[in-house]
């Protein structure tokens, strides 16, 4: 397995309006968006994706762009992770995730 990029960063906020609008004024363009999974807020910085989430706070996420997004959640599966989120087909491609040893969810995808 190997990670090609970085390319999502995704905040938890209780009061994600909130924070859409804090980032907003530092001229981050984020729009509503819903991909079947709830409201949210999202924009893209340069080739990364960055996010608000409703969520509890401290708890973060990140995602990784694989190229076999089955291949990385068997792969650390294997070694003890807990899945989160089995390998499936969102609109924007192929989804996964995974927890890292602090609970911290772990996103792998392919566009």
């Amino acid at each position: 397995m190997k990670v090609n990029a970085i390319d999502a960063v995704i905040l938890r906020s209780q009061d994600p309006e909130r924070m859409a609008e804090f980032y907003r004024k530092l001229g981050i363009d984020l729009e509503e968006e819903d991909h079947g999974n709830g409201v949210h807020y999202g924009a893209r910085i340069g080739s990364l994706h960055f996010a608000i989430h409703r969520g509890q706070p401290g708890n973060q996420s990140v995602s990784f762009s694989v190229d076999n997004v089955d291949a990385a959640v068997a792969f650390l599966k294997a070694d003890g992770a807990k899945v989160t989120l089995e390998a499936t087909d969102r609109p924007y491609g192929r989804l996964a995730s995974v927890e890292d040893p602090e609970g911290n969810e772990v996103f792998f995808h392919k566009y």
